[in-house]
């Protein structure tokens, strides 16, 4: 199993070891973020080959954006792709990630390859919808692994880092 940052991504495609992967702070509910706080992009950081990467995508109604980091959360490419929403099919959200994430890739001068060992949180509006969390679960995506979540959960993680606190 792999822990990102308090979640449990769908299907894994490897195993990193026998120990939960915690990335940041000292729980993993503590260190994912995707609420768009700027870093700035550091195109200087130099990624070990094999080096696990992270990707946060916050999928909503009007467009989807998608951040590339290290384990330590230096941000490597950022990406904007058009809606996300589940509410408009499974297909419209999952290349509208897909688009992102591969502007995120290009920016950081990655190619998709990259993919197999990035591990995905992936926030998306419309996954309470009927049958949106089945298509989600059964997606052949192409990453390590894939967690996949409300938006609302999203924005309150992004807002409090798994702290209390409570969102509108």
């Amino acid at each position: 199993e792999v822990l990102l940052r308090g979640a449990i991504p769908l299907r894994p495609r490897q195993e990193i070891g026998d120990q939960p992967v915690h990335v940041g702070g000292q729980h993993p509910a503590h260190s994912f973020s995707v609420s768009g706080r700027a870093r700035g992009t550091n195109l200087g950081i130099q990624r070990p080959v094999g080096a696990i990467l992270f990707l946060g995508i916050d999928g909503g109604g009007t467009r989807c954006r998608a951040r590339l980091e290290t384990a330590d959360g230096q941000v490597l490419g950022q990406g904007v792709a058009g809606p996300a929403s589940m509410r408009f099919g499974f297909d419209v959200a999952r290349d509208a990630v897909m688009s992102a994430t591969r502007q995120a890739l290009a920016e950081a001068g990655l190619s998709e390859d990259t993919l197999k060992s990035t591990y995905a949180g992936i926030g998306l509006a419309g996954t309470g919808k009927l049958g949106a969390r089945e298509a989600l679960e059964s997606w052949l995506h192409p990453f390590a692994g894939a967690w996949f979540e409300g938006d609302g959960y999203i924005a309150w993680l992004g807002a409090f880092g798994g702290g209390e606190g409570g969102i509108v």
